[in-house]
């Protein structure tokens, strides 16, 4: 039986289409086609603030208002226009946020993707970014206690001062219209984002997520000593191009794994942006988040690592197919790279490992397996003669 061994390159990187609309888009590196102002949404949004104005008062007048916004907010509604602040304030507001709660500032899970269309259509991409910033740096003193110190009472309280984070949808939403803008928009927008860095580190952090073509900020950021946990620093798993610097928000996520779970465009971002270099982040993402519900479980993890050109990826899909998953995962991995599954699932013959895989790849890929025998391991080499009894290896040149 004479085989032929078809030309393979299986190597390059090339993004996979469907990746694309999962990931957090990135200006230079993703298609924009199709990204525009919502300008129904953004009308839709002014048009309510136009109709709240007294309930947008009453709310801001409420003595369980935060001091600061409430005078913010108040001066917008008297100057529209002015300030990027007040503007956030009053459109949140309008958008049913919760912004008279200071426990509750800004820590809402409802789709604002439409307020940053607003605020670009109405104030432009500059001070969209001003108003996100701005709401960033603002921190809101709460009272929390301690179930556990005993009897409650003053002394179980404590006050303490967190960032007042925007909504994602609204962070994520900014950052697609900024990846589509303009490059006159884009330049005064990035020399605004600039001039914001001057700031806290939150803001900082902020920018380098809404700018990721700014790379030297992800890089600064991530090396500043201020930067002692996750707070802020696991969305710049969508901007970093250096897997140390993945490592890096790896090391800081502490309990924030919650942000993985409720992001999921983060992992498809770094995925996307590492290439085959994602691969030993993505393992430690699942062995570090093992046993934790909201870290990326194995099947997330692996429908990525199937699709990189790597040795480690497929040995680690081969490790783990026992399970029913990974097993489907694996299998894609083969067919999508024959020779680099003979050569990994060979190796592992040699520890007794991955035999009936092996096996099965060898019946699926018969001129393949005959071609590569003489590379392959000895314990290898028996398997493919057993499972193909009288093949042989056609040397034609191939045209």
């Amino acid at each position: 039986m004479a085989v032929r061994t078809p030309p393979t390159d299986e190597d390059v990187w090339v993004v996979p289409t469907p990746w694309w609309p999962k990931t957090d888009p990135f200006r230079g590196r993703c298609p924009t086609a199709g990204v525009a102002l919502n300008m129904t949404a953004a009308q839709s949004i002014s048009d309510s603030l136009a109709r709240s104005v007294e309930r947008i008062r009453a709310i801001l007048s409420h003595s369980g208002s935060h001091r600061v916004l409430a005078q913010r907010g108040a001066q917008y509604l008297s100057l529209p226009g002015t300030d990027p602040l007040g503007a956030a304030v009053c459109a949140a507001i309008g958008m049913d946020a919760k912004l008279f709660d200071a426990a509750d500032l800004g820590r809402y899970y409802d789709n604002h993707a439409d307020l940053a269309d607003y605020l670009v259509a109405t104030h432009g991409l500059g001070f969209a970014v001003s108003t996100v910033a701005a709401l960033t740096g603002v921190y809101a003193e709460s009272q929390s206690s301690n179930m556990w110190s005993g009897p409650s009472g003053p002394a179980a309280y404590r006050v303490t001062a967190r960032p007042c984070d925007p909504p994602a949808t609204l962070v994520r939403r900014l950052r697609t219209l900024l990846a589509a803008s303009g490059e006159m928009d884009y330049a005064d927008a990035l020399d605004q984002a600039r001039q914001l860095r001057r700031g806290t580190l939150s803001i900082r952090l902020l920018t380098s997520y809404l700018f990721p073509t700014e790379q030297h900020w992800v890089a600064t950021d991530l090396a500043d000593p201020q930067l002692t946990d996750s707070f802020g620093s696991t969305f710049l798993l969508a901007s970093v191009t250096d897997p140390a610097h993945a490592h890096r928000i790896i090391d800081l996520l502490s309990w924030q794994w919650h942000q993985l779970r409720d992001n999921k465009s983060l992992i498809y971002s770094l995925a996307a942006h590492l290439g085959p270099d994602a691969v030993p982040v993505l393992i430690r993402l699942y062995e570090q988040g093992r046993g934790n519900s909201s870290a990326p479980g194995l099947d997330a993890v692996s429908r990525l690592l199937a699709r990189l050109p790597s040795d480690t990826a497929l040995d680690f899909l081969a490790e783990h197919a026992w399970r029913i998953s990974t097993a489907a995962t694996l299998l894609a991995s083969t067919k999508r790279f024959p020779v680099r599954a003979m050569r990994v699932l060979a190796a592992r013959t040699t520890r007794h490992q991955s035999v009936d895989d092996f096996r099965q790849h060898v019946r699926r890929h018969p001129e393949l397996a005959a071609a590569m025998r003489e590379e392959l391991p000895e314990s290898a080499r028996q398997l493919v003669v057993e499972c193909l009894p009288g093949v042989t290896v056609d040397t034609t040149p191939l045209r």
